[in-house]
């Protein structure tokens, strides 16, 4: 008697543990879907780039527009540039919990492919990395984005030929609010767009 009911509890016991792991990952699911995941204040880091900007060369020539947003529940952003003589790129940008860095990759229609990562410092969104096809050269890039008080933004491209001891600006560029198209906030339909694309 005491045999059944032991294996009666057992059975019991390990039913409830199964609904306990099921309900444990269905949740987890729930939150990454929802992008739940990606609420944290880390991610967040990087929105004062968001907006529709028209981008200014250092004499202030105008050199294109970028629309950039959140995509995929606010788990990335990504820049879709439009400049002068049908340059085009995109960029994409998202944080890696894991490793607390922002990580960015950017193509354009040149072929260009660069890679960067890094963090805030001091207010500034600061990233380094390489071009994709010179991976072995000592040449790196860094690129700083910040944000400036009157609402707009700089964005200074840097290039180091001595694997990062000394740098020299390439370009710097003012990021100004596109009149009556500047938002910022996640845009999930762009998001569609760009997955089904």
């Amino acid at each position: 008697m005491s045999t059944a009911i032991e294996e009666r509890d057992l059975r019991a016991g390990v039913t409830t543990l199964c609904l306990a792991i099921f309900l444990v990952i269905a949740a987890g699911t729930a939150r990454s879907q929802s992008g739940e995941n990606c609420r944290a204040e880390a991610y967040r880091q990087f929105d004062f780039l968001l907006g529709h900007w028209e981008v200014l060369d250092a004499k202030g020539n105008r050199l294109g527009e970028n629309r950039i947003e959140k995509i995929l529940g606010g788990c990335a952003i990504a820049e879709n540039w439009s400049g002068r003589g049908h340059h085009r790129g995109r960029g994409y940008s998202a944080y890696d919990a894991r490793r607390q860095l922002w990580n960015h990759s950017w193509i354009d229609n040149s072929g260009l492919l660069m890679v960067l990562e890094g963090g805030i410092h001091d207010g500034a969104m600061i990233m380094t990395g390489r071009l994709q096809y010179d991976l072995q050269a000592r040449e790196r890039h860094r690129v700083v984005w910040q944000p400036l008080g009157n609402g707009h933004l700089q964005r200074t491209w840097q290039v180091s030929g001595d694997g990062g001891v000394s740098w020299q600006t390439a370009a710097e560029l003012l990021y100004r609010p596109l009149a009556g198209k500047h938002a910022s906030g996640s845009d999930d339909s762009q998001a569609g767009r760009d997955t089904q694309s």
